[in-house]
């Protein structure tokens, strides 16, 4: 995380002042930078789009341009937001984008500072994974009756075991740091205990049943907004029906 002090910035903007862009979004990407909260980087926003459940953003800050990833959240260029900068990934290489990035901060916080808010504003986990509208549980057959409210009620007792479990898929996004992730739900549960990540090599799409085989790992913390109180890493996906089968 990285402290900018007053001086510091005042002179950064009058250094990079002559390559800044001229009339008003000089004035914006000032204030930006002035008023980020403690920890965190400013700037104002000079491209954006959306792609593999992510809103990429280029912000003009006191340091140059910056790229950041963030959850999705309507923005628009212009805007003045302020990001955690968690831990920058460099030469990271985008398969869903099939772009490189020579570096590129994933958050799990953005702000935007006209006092809106962004989305994930003050998201600092990605533990669970909102239900997609519609989607039902049925169809999804418990394998021994180890659910996913059941692996969270008996983490104690299945942390570093070996667990198989099926669920449907609610959330897909692929090639974050060199992994597929995945956010799995079969219905059980309530806020907090209904949803299981898996990261996995494999490809799943939202509505999947898949069948999942990993260890069950507690408390890991990836940095970046990534931080997870259950997870199955490297897990073994198979899809077994719905749109990716």
């Amino acid at each position: 995380m990285r402290t900018f002090l007053i001086p510091a910035v005042l002179l950064s903007l009058v250094l990079f002042g002559a390559g800044c862009k001229s009339g008003d979004g000089d004035g914006a990407a000032d204030q930006a930078a002035l008023a980020a909260p403690p920890g965190m980087m400013a700037g104002t926003v000079t491209e954006t789009f959306e792609a593999g459940g992510y809103t990429y953003m280029r912000l003009d800050t006191a340091e140059g341009d910056v790229w950041v990833a963030a959850g999705l959240m309507p923005l628009s260029v212009g805007e003045a937001v302020a990001f955690d900068p968690g831990l920058p990934m460099q030469d990271y290489h985008s398969e869903a984008l099939d772009r490189d990035f020579e570096t590129i901060y994933f958050t799990g916080r953005v702000e935007k500072l006209d006092g809106q808010g962004g989305g994930g504003a003050g998201a600092a986990t990605r533990s669970h994974a909102e239900t997609p509208s519609g989607m039902g549980f049925g169809d999804v057959e418990v394998v021994d009756g180890l659910s996913v409210a059941a692996i969270h009620s008996r983490k104690d007792e299945l942390t570093g075991e070996e667990i198989v479990f099926r669920g449907k898929v609610v959330k897909f996004t692929p090639a974050v740091m060199g992994k597929n992730w995945i956010h799995v739900q079969d219905g059980s549960g309530a806020d907090g205990t209904n949803d299981l990540t898996i990261t996995t090599d494999a490809d799943a799409n939202v509505g999947d049943i898949v069948l999942v085989r990993g260890v069950l790992a507690r408390d890991k913390d990836f940095g970046a907004g990534y931080a997870y109180d259950l997870i199955v890493e490297d897990a073994d996906v198979q899809v077994e029906s719905g749109a990716g089968s």
